[in-house]
């Protein structure tokens, strides 16, 4: 195969985990299926896992590390639906956080907030590219 038809495979399915997630919310990602198998959550970052090695034979910089893909190895434990505990939400957050030594929960929504106020200048910068907004 060359690069071209290669960069065509991975456009399509690309393309088929966008449509195929679009809209799924995270806890309905990690809804596991009855009898048995892996989350739609877990699915997805195993695919993602398994771009690193294919990133790396492209000669492109990997989006995580091997510690991050861990949890999506084939065998890994199956993911649960993860929730902080309050206890962990009042315990101090880190000084290389926003928002000094406020709580976790705290410190938390600061990351959010930042996190929302760029994902509006995305939004902005979609329009000033003449693309149509997508979020309505």
């Amino acid at each position: 195969m060359n690069a071209s038809e290669i960069e065509q495979l991975y456009e399509f399915t690309y393309f088929t985990i966008d449509e195929n997630t679009r809209g799924i919310t995270r806890e309905q990602s990690l809804v596991a299926p009855s009898p048995g198998g892996n989350c739609l959550n877990w699915v997805l970052g195993h695919i993602v896992a398994t771009r690193v090695p294919v990133l790396a034979l492209a000669g492109a910089e990997p989006v995580w590390t091997a510690a991050d893909a861990a949890i999506y190895r084939r065998g890994a434990a199956p993911l649960d639906a993860e929730r902080i505990t309050p206890e962990a939400l009042a315990a101090p957050g880190s000084p290389a956080v926003p928002g000094g030594l406020q709580p976790v929960g705290m410190q938390l929504g600061i990351l959010n907030f930042h996190e929302a106020y760029h994902a509006g200048q995305l939004g902005i910068l979609r329009r000033l590219l003449g693309l149509p907004g997508v979020i309505r």
